[in-house]
Protein backbone atom coordinates (compact mmCIF):
# COMPACT_ATOMS: atom_id res chain seq x y z
CA UNK A 1 0.00 0.00 0.00
CA UNK A 2 1.46 3.25 -0.97
CA UNK A 3 0.03 6.61 -0.28
CA UNK A 4 1.86 9.82 -1.82
CA UNK A 5 2.61 13.00 0.51
CA UNK A 6 1.65 16.01 -1.73
CA UNK A 7 3.08 19.92 -0.92
CA UNK A 8 3.79 18.27 2.87
CA UNK A 9 0.35 17.80 3.92
CA UNK A 10 0.57 14.70 5.94
CA UNK A 11 -2.70 15.03 7.26
CA UNK A 12 -4.94 14.24 4.27
CA UNK A 13 -2.24 11.00 3.95
CA UNK A 14 -2.61 9.86 6.98
CA UNK A 15 -6.26 9.72 6.72
CA UNK A 16 -6.58 8.47 3.09
CA UNK A 17 -4.30 5.75 4.10
CA UNK A 18 -6.53 5.07 7.69
CA UNK A 19 -9.30 4.94 4.75
CA UNK A 20 -7.52 2.36 2.79
CA UNK A 21 -6.55 0.35 5.50
CA UNK A 22 -10.77 0.26 6.29
CA UNK A 23 -11.39 -0.94 3.18
CA UNK A 24 -9.05 -3.83 3.05
CA UNK A 25 -9.95 -5.08 6.68
CA UNK A 26 -6.26 -4.51 7.66
CA UNK A 27 -6.64 -2.65 11.07
CA UNK A 28 -9.33 -5.69 11.90
CA UNK A 29 -6.36 -8.23 10.66
CA UNK A 30 -3.81 -6.56 12.69
CA UNK A 31 -6.00 -6.34 15.91
CA UNK A 32 -6.66 -9.98 15.19
CA UNK A 33 -2.89 -10.95 15.24
CA UNK A 34 -1.69 -9.52 18.08
CA UNK A 35 -1.59 -12.67 19.60
CA UNK A 36 -2.01 -15.57 19.02
CA UNK A 37 -5.17 -17.17 19.85
CA UNK A 38 -5.85 -21.06 19.84
CA UNK A 39 -8.64 -22.63 18.24
CA UNK A 40 -10.17 -23.39 21.07
CA UNK A 41 -10.35 -19.94 22.36
CA UNK A 42 -11.36 -18.48 18.70
CA UNK A 43 -14.67 -21.07 19.21
CA UNK A 44 -15.52 -19.14 22.65
CA UNK A 45 -14.98 -15.81 21.07
CA UNK A 46 -16.79 -16.86 18.37
CA UNK A 47 -19.99 -18.97 20.05
CA UNK A 48 -19.91 -15.32 22.27
CA UNK A 49 -20.46 -12.95 19.50
CA UNK A 50 -23.42 -15.39 17.78
CA UNK A 51 -24.66 -15.03 21.39
CA UNK A 52 -25.15 -11.47 21.84
CA UNK A 53 -25.85 -11.09 17.83
CA UNK A 54 -28.81 -13.47 18.81
CA UNK A 55 -29.72 -11.45 21.96
CA UNK A 56 -29.70 -8.04 20.35
CA UNK A 57 -31.69 -9.23 17.48
CA UNK A 58 -34.47 -11.07 19.91
CA UNK A 59 -34.70 -7.23 21.34
CA UNK A 60 -35.34 -5.74 18.26
CA UNK A 61 -38.20 -7.83 17.64
CA UNK A 62 -39.55 -7.64 20.45
CA UNK A 63 -39.96 -4.10 20.57
CA UNK A 64 -41.29 -4.12 16.92
CA UNK A 65 -43.58 -6.74 18.64
CA UNK A 66 -44.65 -4.27 21.46
CA UNK A 67 -45.65 -1.50 19.17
Amino acid sequence: MTVIVKDNKVDAALRKMKRLMLQEGLTKEMRNNTYYESPSEARVKREAQARSRWKKKLRTMREHDSK
